[in-house]
């Protein structure tokens, strides 16, 4: 049976990552772009980059360290905190990284 039109497409799309795309992207690759949050699980925090600003959620008694390596702590389940450029994280008090965003 000859391969239809709609199966050669997807093994090319397998074969070679769409353009804009590195064949070696990693996991940290999409959120220093910008366009990615990740967060530990379901219930853990998340942070998200909305414009100039970090929106931490779930995030009461989290730390968000910045690109430049400055701390602060959360104080609130739901908080509004400046952004810079690059990857921010949310961490534990125990340093464990529970969110990403860039």
């Amino acid at each position: 049976m000859a391969a239809t039109s709609t199966t050669r497409r997807r093994a090319a799309c397998r074969a070679r990552p769409p353009p804009g795309c590195s064949p070696r992207s990693d996991i940290l690759g999409g959120p220093a772009s910008g366009r990615t949050a990740v967060s530990a699980g379901p219930g853990a925090p998340l942070l998200l980059r909305c414009g100039d600003e970090l929106l931490a959620l779930d995030a009461a008694d989290t730390v968000l360290v910045r690109p430049d390596g400055s701390r602060s702590v959360v104080r609130d389940d739901r908080a509004a905190l400046p952004a810079a450029e690059g990857v921010h994280r949310l961490e534990t008090p125990t340093c464990e990284v529970v969110a990403l965003c860039a």
